[in-house]
């Protein structure tokens, strides 16, 4: 859940590789992507399937293009 507080109750140090599927236009989706670092600290290959290019992208410009 994105906004998830990190504690020894929510980390999970197992887990190397992970795979999420991301809808970006969907905002709890994008707002969840940066918690996962940190309760997953020993993922070392990450791979996320983008569900829409196009709302990736305007998401990104969203973010980043003023």
């Amino acid at each position: 859940q994105a906004g998830t507080r990190v504690s020894p109750r929510t980390m999970v140090p197992s887990v190397g590789v992970m795979a999420l599927e991301v809808r970006f236009g969907v905002r709890n989706d994008a707002k969840m992507v940066p918690s996962v670092p940190r309760c997953f600290p020993n993922v070392e290959t990450l791979h996320i399937k983008v569900k829409s290019l196009t709302l990736l992208l305007s998401s990104i410009c969203a973010m980043f293009c003023i």
